[in-house]
This record gives C-alpha cells, sequence and structure tokens, in this order.
C-alpha cells in the first residue's frame, strides 16, 4: 500500500497493464467481430436549413433544419444513424441488406 511519501514501480505498473492488453487481445478471437462497414458517410444541416441527400444506396434522406445523419454500409446492412434533428428517408430496394435508422433509444428498420 502506498501512502504519502512512498514510491509506485512504475515498471511493474507498466508491466501489469501489458498482461492485462494482452489477455483482453487473446480473449477476442473466440469471438466473431462483425462485418466492418464498406463506406461511410455523413449529411448535416445548418440551422434554418432543409437538405435532400442522395445516398450511396439510392436512398434519399430529407435532412430537416439541424439535423445530421451518419450512414454505415456493410455486407448485411445499412446502418443510417440520425445524431441530431430530424429526417426522413425514401429507401431504395435491397432485401439482402435491411435499411435500420437508430434514433436516441429507437431503431426503425425497413426490410426492402
Amino acid at each position: 500500500m502506498t501512502g504519502l511519501g512512498q514510491h509506485i514501480d512504475v515498471s511493474m505498473l507498466e508491466s501489469m497493464l501489458t498482461l492485462t492488453v494482452v489477455e483482453l487481445q487473446s480473449s477476442q478471437f473466440s469471438v466473431k467481430p462483425p462485418p466492418r462497414p464498406m463506406l461511410s458517410e455523413m449529411s448535416r444541416t445548418g440551422v434554418g436549413e432543409k437538405r435532400l441527400a442522395k445516398l450511396a444506396d439510392g436512398s434519399f434522406a430529407t435532412l430537416n433544419t439541424n439535423s445530421r445523419i451518419v450512414v454505415f454500409y456493410a455486407p448485411l446492412a445499412r446502418d443510417v444513424y440520425l445524431s441530431y434533428g430530424e429526417a426522413q428517408f425514401d429507401v431504395a430496394r435491397d432485401q439482402a441488406r435491411p435499411f435500420n435508422v437508430y434514433a436516441g433509444k429507437r431503431v426503425l428498420q425497413s426490410s426492402g
């Protein structure tokens, strides 16, 4: 236990941290990570501005004033995160990849 005037052995702490990181990394091999997004894009509007954005998959997003969306495309899904504001979507058909909109604690899905 250390108190005032006592020193901590930094090299011992570094080796403990290294072991912890190695243990975490080796435990990740048993779980397959989700597919990484192939493409991402972002669109936003300022106060008083509205925008119609054509997304890379052919969908359209209409952003109301002071809004922001971030879109990730993966092999199995199209994920849109509404960071703030309001947006309306005209979703392009793609039955292999559902179109998911994450807004706050809600998720809306269009299966195409």
